[in-house]
This record gives C-alpha cells, sequence and structure tokens, in this order.
C-alpha cells in the first residue's frame, strides 16, 4: 500500500494554530515602521476600517509561531467612532474591499527585495459585526514589537477625510518626536500608491500632496504642518518634500494607559 508523503504546505497547513483573538481598546494603532512606510492604495473607508482593526491587536505580545490574529469590529464601534449614516453598510464595504487589498514591504529599497502581503486572511460577517483575520506574516508585522513602531490615534484618524491625509498623518507620526520628515518625492508617490496614477509632479502635488496637507490642517489646525519643496541645484524639478509640524513624545507601548496625544 502506497501511502502519499505529506508536502510542505500540507506541513505548515498542520502546524497553523488557531487564531489568536486580540481587543485592546486603547483606540490607538501601532504598526511596525516598515509597514507605516510600505506601499498601498484603497478607499478611506477600507483604511479607516484596517486602523481600527490594527488598534486592537495587542502590539506588545508577539503571536505563537504559525498563530495568526483576528479581531471583532462591531457596527456600533464604527458608527461611535465614524459617525457614518449607515455604519453596517459601510463597515461591510470596508471589508469586502479590504480582502482584495496587497501591501508591498520595502517598497523603495535600493535592493531587490520587496514583500507582498495580503492585509486579511479571511473576513467573517455577524449580524452586528465583522471578524477580520489578519495572515500569520501580516500579524508578525503588528504585533511583538520592542522598538521601530509608530502610533497613530483613532480620534485624529476619523477627523480626516481622504485616504492620502491618514497616509501623510501616520508618516508624520513616525517623526513626532523631531517634528521633522524630510522623504524624496519618488519614495512619497509610491507610499501614496499614486506611482501609476500621477507620473506628472503638478499631478502629485495637486491631487496627493495639497489634498492631505489642506485635510490635516482643517481638521488638525494644532499640527501647525507645513511643507518646503525642495528643488534639485540648477533646476526647477522637485526632488523632495519638507514637512514640519508641531512634535510630541510618542507614549510607552508598554503602559496601557490612555490615548496618545499630540
Amino acid at each position: 500500500m502506497y501511502i502519499k508523503e505529506p508536502d510542505s504546505m500540507t506541513a505548515i497547513a498542520e502546524d497553523v494554530l488557531p487564531p489568536r483573538e486580540d481587543s485592546m481598546t486603547g483606540k490607538v494603532a501601532v504598526q511596525d515602521n516598515a509597514l507605516v512606510r510600505s506601499a498601498y492604495t484603497m478607499t478611506l473607508l477600507e483604511k479607516r476600517l484596517l486602523m481600527l482593526a490594527i488598534s486592537k491587536v495587542d502590539a506588545s505580545t508577539a503571536p505563537a509561531r504559525h498563530q495568526p490574529i483576528q479581531v471583532s469590529v462591531s457596527r456600533d464601534e464604527w458608527a461611535g467612532l465614524y459617525s457614518e449614516s449607515n455604519p453596517w453598510r459601510d463597515l461591510n464595504e470596508a471589508a469586502d474591499r479590504l480582502m482584495g487589498r496587497v501591501v508591498i514591504i520595502h517598497p523603495t529599497d535600493r535592493e531587490p527585495h520587496r514583500k507582498k502581503l495580503n492585509w486579511t486572511d479571511s473576513c467573517e460577517y455577524y449580524n452586528n459585526r465583522v471578524v477580520i483575520r489578519f495572515g500569520y506574516s501580516l500579524s508578525i508585522e503588528l504585533a511583538g514589537m520592542l522598538n521601530e513602531f509608530t502610533q497613530a490615534d483613532l480620534l485624529d484618524v476619523a477627523k480626516l477625510d481622504s485616504f492620502y491625509a491618514v497616509r501623510l498623518y501616520e508618516l508624520l507620526r513616525q517623526y513626532q518626536s523631531t517634528g521633522l520628515l524630510v522623504i524624496g518625492v519618488e519614495e512619497f508617490r509610491v507610499l501614496m500608491g499614486a506611482e501609476k496614477k500621477y507620473a506628472a509632479f503638478s499631478q502629485l502635488n495637486r491631487r496627493v500632496i495639497k489634498q492631505a496637507i489642506e485635510g490635516i490642517q482643517k481638521k488638525m489646525p494644532e499640527l501647525k504642518l507645513n511643507v518646503e519643496y525642495i528643488k534639485r541645484r540648477g533646476s526647477r524639478a522637485v526632488t523632495s518634500l519638507k514637512f514640519t509640524f508641531n512634535k510630541s513624545e510618542q507614549r510607552d507601548l508598554f503602559s496601557g494607559a490612555g490615548d496618545a496625544d499630540w
């Protein structure tokens, strides 16, 4: 009698543990810095759901080997944070769309090392909540961080009305202790997921940079956000963006107390 040996994928599947169910309530989304500087695109609804889901992950504790993390987002949580007219419809739409999204980590490294991951492994829909499961590869980017991480306050995210504004806000949070972010135009274009949409700088400036800056300036004037366009010497071409804003200290990841403040 011939017995087929299990292939590597079967062996891995057998090693996968039941998901770890996290339910943090601090309303602060914590991400590894590599994830903050990753490349992806999505709608504002999807980004809001992603940030809400990430805020529920216990970022201080790494998952067990091959153990994915899952969180539950309710209709009432969505309505309380984002005040939408039809929260259940918007929550479902965001989850549906998020299932198809991919994130590229290390998208601008000079060495050819890029990693593509799906944001979610599955979404389960119940009467008034959605259970989102992150795959294991994504889970280890969200949990077990000792340093090199960035915190984003959901109450600030809820104020912003465009995907680009939220992405810029995340990048600013990464440099909140200095109040200074200098980033090349090409890297900024990639991180905003706009390299295929807005190849010309004039388009990028009008549709992405100004929209993001004006959104933050309007909703979060206390940041005093400004941008300076840095040009190559002897040229009119803009090569870098210099963002300045009010600096603040990042709270202790392990304190578990309160929300982050600017």
